[in-house]
């Protein structure tokens, strides 16, 4: 089952707004904005000033958001706890980490995924990271604590569906991920022709 679903629709005022629904939890963002505004079953809503574009955003189910921020030649991604203050900054650069193109954070907001995009001898390649902001991620190099390489592969979309279980799609495979703590790459499927459109539901 696929718990978050992100969408990007026209707003009458003509901006465009990219939400993120994730069960009790709705965030939305104008386009290349640096507002996010993340609101709750029962109507509570808080607004969270990044200071930056934010060019990608996911919400758990406990309010906890990430988003993916430009800062020229720095990419941050910067984790917020459900009332709003930022408790994680991960910066990225092309050159080391590559290109962060996607988030995801699990139910529970423990567990965070990134698809990373890199360019290396000429050539391509994807990069699925997950982080650990529990006990067991304290251990570890900027709480990475599991990550996966795809050479010639390029990787838009990784999302988990739930607390444990992740998929992560390519232009010419697709990924499955589970793990509590320390996610695994436990499937992997090389597809004949290039995908051309994903789309996930919530059944």
């Amino acid at each position: 089952m696929v718990s978050a679903i992100r969408i990007t629709r026209a707003t009458p005022c003509g901006t465009r707004l990219t939400t993120c629904s994730r069960r009790a939890f709705l965030c939305g963002r104008d386009y290349n904005g640096n507002l996010i505004y993340d609101i709750s079953q029962d109507g509570t809503s808080k607004q969270i000033d990044t200071n930056l574009p934010v060019k990608s955003l996911s919400v758990a189910a406990n309010g906890v958001v990430a988003a993916i921020l430009e800062d020229g030649d720095v990419t941050w991604i910067n984790v917020y706890n459900p009332t709003g203050e930022k408790a994680v900054g991960i910066k990225t650069t092309m050159q080391k980490s590559g290109y962060p193109v996607s988030v995801s954070l699990s139910d529970n907001g423990k567990l965070m995924m990134v698809a990373y995009l890199k360019a290396e001898s000429g050539s391509m390649k994807s990069i699925v990271s997950f982080y650990n902001f529990d006990e067991v991620g304290q251990n570890y190099t900027d709480t990475m604590v599991s990550s996966y390489e795809y050479s010639d592969t390029v990787i838009p979309l990784a999302e988990f569906a739930g607390t444990h279980t992740a998929y992560s799609v390519g232009n010419n495979q697709f990924m499955l991920y589970e793990g509590n703590e320390i996610p695994k790459n436990i499937f992997q499927n090389f597809m004949q022709e290039e995908v051309q459109d994903v789309r996930s539901s919530g059944n």
